[in-house]
């Protein structure tokens, strides 16, 4: 889990960092889904001063909404939406002994493929699920 430590003062270097850090983590999402993510909730006593500075400086990461709610001190970036993940299994293609990139034990390399292949025309398909993606990020105080 990630985690940000924030000052009890205002500190405006902290507010130029914490938009960086906030875009960076809704590029990510975007990156990996191709859709952007719905809301940013901020929660706690920490998450409200997180709340306060976005409002301050007026941040507007459209089409993505700000809320704040109680509970643990956290800032969670999130799709409130499931969201179709499709992905190709490649799995012929495997040179490492690893089917889509996990290592499995016992199946390694050409000889796997060429041993499936005997049994099916077509190894490679498309696996598909659907999820609700979101970035959790621990905020604690910065004590100096």
């Amino acid at each position: 889990m990630n985690f940000i430590r924030i000052p009890l003062h205002e500190d405006l270097f902290f507010e130029r960092e914490l938009q960086k850090f906030i875009l960076h983590h809704i590029d990510s999402l975007y990156r990996e889904y191709s859709e952007w993510p719905d809301r940013i909730v901020f929660k706690g006593k920490l998450g409200k001063k997180l709340f306060e500075i976005y409002n301050k400086n007026n941040w507007n990461f459209n089409p993505i909404k700000a809320i704040y709610e109680r509970g643990s001190n956290l800032m969670i970036i999130e799709f409130t939406r499931t969201i179709n993940v499709k992905k190709d299994s490649n799995i012929l293609k495997s040179e490492d002994g690893s089917v889509d990139g996990k290592i499995v034990e016992g199946w390694k390399g050409e000889s796997f493929g060429l041993a499936m292949g005997g049994y099916s025309s077509n190894m490679n398909f498309n696996m598909e699920k659907t999820e609700k993606p979101m970035i959790i990020i621990k905020l604690k105080e910065l004590i100096v």
